[in-house]
């Protein structure tokens, strides 16, 4: 019995134990639909997952995927292929105890979105470049209303590109539906 605790303590402090878990993330996305288009799209992830990392599915917000197409699996997230990088700020990884008592005590969190700078890649997606960044800010505040306890709000901080600046601010999450429903079709950004 004294060697499974001591076992257990060792493997505990060296974060073989507590440093993930698997776990189902729903994250909302932007999805290329045409060439003039973008959808919000449902992408289910499962992975290994820090358990102190509380708010993943904002920051897969802007993650490759692998959705099955006729074609086979393929990327279709237009934030990761347009180069959008989603950063969430604020959030020190400490203590079990104390990371606890900031998700209680939150009720703002704080992304920063940045975005490519303006030439290649990101020349393909010229023609679209507008909708794919406000799809991409509608994603990271449906993601973020996933939690419980809800936040109230998103301080989003548009970087890379001052044309969005604009953008930055806070965001209010109330009339963004509580419980998100598996979406068997897709929710249009225009």
């Amino acid at each position: 019995m004294l060697t499974l605790v001591v076992a257990a303590i060792i493997m505990f402090s060296s974060g073989i134990c507590a440093a993930s878990e698997r776990a189902a993330v729903q994250v909302t996305q932007p999805i290329g639909g045409t060439a003039n288009d973008v959808v919000l799209g449902q992408v289910l992830y499962v992975d290994f997952f820090d358990s102190f990392e509380r708010y993943r599915s904002v920051r897969l917000t802007a993650s490759e995927n692998a959705v099955k197409t006729d074609q086979g699996a393929q990327n279709l997230n237009v934030a990761f292929d347009f180069g959008i990088k989603i950063q969430i700020l604020g959030i020190k990884q400490t203590s079990f105890d104390e990371m606890i008592q900031a998700f209680a005590a939150r009720e703002t969190l704080q992304v920063e979105m940045a975005l490519p700078p303006r030439g290649k890649p990101s020349d393909y997606f010229e023609p679209i470049r507008e909708l794919i960044v406000h799809a991409t800010k509608q994603c990271v505040l449906e993601n973020a209303k996933r939690y419980s306890p809800p936040l109230k709000y998103v301080s989003l901080q548009v970087t890379g590109d001052p044309e969005f600046a604009k953008l930055s601010g806070d965001y209010s999450l109330e009339n963004i539906p509580a419980h998100l429903p598996a979406r068997s079709g897709w929710g249009r950004i225009r």
